[in-house]
């Protein structure tokens, strides 16, 4: 149906036969590339604190507008679906000149996307919605696009900035929308199906993460058991996972954004999008968008000849239903997209052998690659063998981008390093050439022989664990873009030989003394072979001030056949397709007795369920989690479920808020899935605290303090939940969810050189 402008509404479109009346299509579509109080925009100001000139640094965007421009003809065009046609559309963009230049209708009927601008957009799209009547108010639909600059904390916690950011007079880290308040404020719109498109980095920013910015909470939100209990579907999709950035190209002659690209090739069915009949009609369900969009985006980065990593990660509450239905006459299937290797450090068949693999069919089945070490590695300390360090001529010439002079540049290929037996367990720390040999340079490997260090949580205390072993080093380099500095991300493979219940805290500190972390959980089927393995991936930054930690995350290696490792083989499909496609490959029998470890494995079961409600397999779950033992992300996970399930609203919400109570005496949760669930839940559940008795309130609010004060820290995107922005004085308080000046007893970190027997 195509839309027309409404006079004296500027960016308001709308269906010129629509009576009002109908049940239709709703839509706001926001594009953000011109920032003017940003780098590079013409109205830069001062930055008189730390946060203001991180957010600064954002900058200017290239085809954001375009984007939503791209989008918004889809929606006019493209878009259909029986008995919900779309009838009205509020279009907000801040364009580049290069973007007028590129498409002049991008500036027709404009309305440009300032905070206030696209909060009356917003507010404007929900009164007409709430002047449906009943009946075709529930049959009717919401569509949210919003391509530019975004922040998060969580999964479901970002920002989206709007163009005027920083913008605001006294400028305010709260200037711009919530997604929280998004998903929270419309719960009681009685619109059954709600999709939310977000094209738009998740970046982590450590000063503007300590501000902990919420965005402007303009929708009220009332607790949860007036929420519209119709709702089918409330899916956001993320243009990428979280703490990563969404890559764009820098001309508008070379299209939109990848995310966008990918979004609208998808919607329209080609072209090898899996299809399924709804009425008759070919459809886009969103699952299977979901799961295509990977494996489009990984192509296109390709022929960008781009390293990036990006892939789509869902939130809220996604469903396998309807987005769109076709016009065209195409078939029911179609075939899918290849889906390339899933993200995994490269293990040769000798690290398999060290870890009583019977085969290495574990690796092939991991889609992994492999090199075999030459037999005399390390057997001679020739200085030709090690990587090469740019000469003090070729780092005073470093193009724009790359490392300050005087930093060294290291030429660093994708390469993958054995660690042999006899110097697994600490000759890699002492031995500098051996170090540099695995790392790629000096500096890296006096960072890891410095600071890498694995601790027991035993006893509620950290102790210094005598059992790590290095087994593998991969490594490859990532060429900064738009100016960004390179990266040298390590896929690192160790094990552990001494069990510990409570799991372990691992930490790493870069150059500047600023440290990241990661609770590592563990079960004693992880031990079978006399040491648990797991995989760490490290991102190190080369800036001016040196080696930095741009990421980490940590999981169990997904090789074996242990509960666990099969377990991380099926989170690692859901994170590289989905999770509906992830489940579907499982065999049923195979999930059963994922989730039936129980007391054998819990940690399993707890993997094995985040993907299960991801993929909105609820009736698998049963009532398994209810009384879950091991780590308290069953607790989250059973709060979770019972909020998705129950009839009844406001018994789910006294049932769910009492699960998440319990963390009041509980160790954090070990995913990073599950603290996020915990955050978004706790925020949700607040409201109905009226309906809880005072033991449980008052257990629900200190449970959420602790779970609130981790967030300044805490790091989503990996399968461990990881932190980063600490010092080593509060290294233990981060580890212990208990942060300085909250109550907690203030902890030493443990020595990076030397070793005790207890560290408080």
């Amino acid at each position: 149906m195509t839309l027309t402008p409404v006079n004296g509404d500027p960016g308001h479109w709308r269906a010129p036969d629509w009576d009002g009346a109908s049940p239709g299509t709703f839509a706001v579509v926001i594009g953000c590339s011109r920032y003017p109080w940003l780098k590079g925009g013409d109205r830069l100001g001062p930055a008189p604190m730390k946060w203001i000139k991180e957010a600064q640094g954002l900058g200017q965007l290239y085809v954001s507008a375009l984007t939503a421009r791209r989008f918004f003809d889809w929606i006019c065009m493209d878009y259909d679906v029986d008995e919900a046609p779309i009838v009205s559309c509020r279009l907000l963009l801040s364009p580049t000149d290069e973007e007028r230049t590129a498409d002049p209708a991008i500036s027709t009927h404009e309305l440009t996307p300032t905070l206030a601008n696209c909060k009356a957009a917003i507010t404007a799209c929900i009164r007409d919605i709430n002047a449906l009547p009943e009946a075709a108010r529930e049959r009717s639909r919401l569509i949210f696009f919003f391509s530019g600059h975004g922040l998060q904390s969580t999964i479901d916690r970002q920002i989206l900035l709007p163009s005027d950011f920083l913008g605001d007079g006294l400028p305010s880290f709260n200037h711009a929308l919530s997604t929280k308040n998004l998903l929270n404020g419309l719960n009681s719109i009685r619109v059954p199906y709600r999709y939310y498109f977000l094209d738009a980095c998740r970046n982590d920013t450590n000063e503007i993460r300590q501000v902990q910015p919420k965005g402007d909470e303009f929708l009220p939100e009332y607790p949860t058991y007036h929420s519209y209990p119709k709702i089918e579907v409330d899916a956001l999709l993320y243009a990428t996972t979280a703490a990563q950035r969404a890559w764009q190209p820098r001309h508008p002659s070379e299209g939109p954004t990848l995310f966008g690209q990918a979004l609208l090739e998808g919607l329209r069915g080609r072209p090898h999008i899996r299809l399924e009949d709804e009425g008759g009609k070919p459809s886009v369900k969103f699952f299977n968008l979901e799961s295509y969009m990977n494996g489009r985006i990984a192509e296109l980065l390709k022929s960008h000849q781009s390293t990036a990593d990006q892939r789509v990660q869902p939130g809220g509450l996604p469903r396998p239903r309807v987005v769109t239905q076709l016009r065209a006459p195409y078939p029911a299937t179609a075939p899918q997209v290849p889906m390339p290797p899933m993200t995994a450090p490269e293990i040769s068949p000798d690290l398999l052998k060290s870890l009583g693999s019977k085969t290495t069919g574990d690796a092939d089945r991991l889609g992994m690659r492999w090199r075999k070490a030459p037999d005399d590695l390390f057997k001679t300390h020739d200085a030709k063998q090690w990587p090469r360090e740019n000469t003090a001529q070729e780092r005073a010439s470093t193009a724009p981008g790359q490392p300050a002079p005087g930093r060294p540049v290291y030429d660093l290929p994708a390469i993958n390093r054995l660690v042999l037996p006899d110097r697994q367990a600490g000759e890699w720390r002492q031995d500098k050439a051996l170090g540099r040999f695995l790392f790629g340079s000096s500096d890296a490997a006096t960072l890891f022989a410095g600071s890498l260090q694995v601790s027991a949580l035993s006893g509620q205390r950290l102790r210094r664990d005598d059992g790590m072993r290095l087994l593998n080093v991969g490594r490859k380099h990532l060429p900064g873009a738009g100016g960004d500095p390179d990266q040298t991300r390590y896929d690192i493979t160790f094990a552990l030989a001494r069990f510990d219940a409570a799991g372990y805290w691992l930490q790493l500190f870069d150059e500047s003394g600023t440290g990241a972390g990661a609770l590592l959980a563990t079960d004693e089927t992880m031990f079978d072979g006399g040491q648990a393995t797991y995989a760490l991936t490290v991102d190190l930054t080369h800036d001016a001030d040196g080696l930095t930690i741009g990421a980490l995350s940590a999981a169990p290696l997904a090789s074996g056949d242990s509960p666990v490792a099969q377990a991380t083989r099926l989170w690692q499909r859901a994170q590289s397709e989905s999770a509906e496609r992830a489940v579907s490959k499982f065999a049923t029998s195979s999930l059963n007795r994922l989730l039936q470890a129980g007391e054998q494995s819990p940690l399993a079961t707890v993997i094995t369920a985040l993907v299960l409600l991801r993929a909105d397999r609820l009736t698998l779950l049963g009532d398994l989690l209810r009384d879950l033992p091991g780590p308290s992300d069953g607790a989250v996970l059973w709060a979770e479920q019972v909020m998705r399930q129950h009839k009844d609203p406001k018994q789910a919400a006294q049932v769910a808020a009492g699960s998440l109570a319990r963390l009041a005496r509980r160790d954090l949760p070990v995913t990073g899935e599950a603290l996020s669930l915990a955050a978004t839940l706790m925020d949700r559940l607040s409201l109905d605290l009226e309906i809880l008795d005072d033991a449980t309130r008052r257990d629900f609010r200190t449970a959420k303090a602790r779970i609130d004060a981790s967030l300044a820290y805490f790091r989503p995107g990996g399968l461990f939940t990881a932190f980063a922005g600490f010092t080593a004085q509060n290294a233990w308080q981060v580890a212990d969810g208990k942060l300085p000046g909250r109550g907690a007893k203030a902890a030493p970190p443990i020595p990076a050189e030397g070793r005790t027997e207890e560290q408080e």
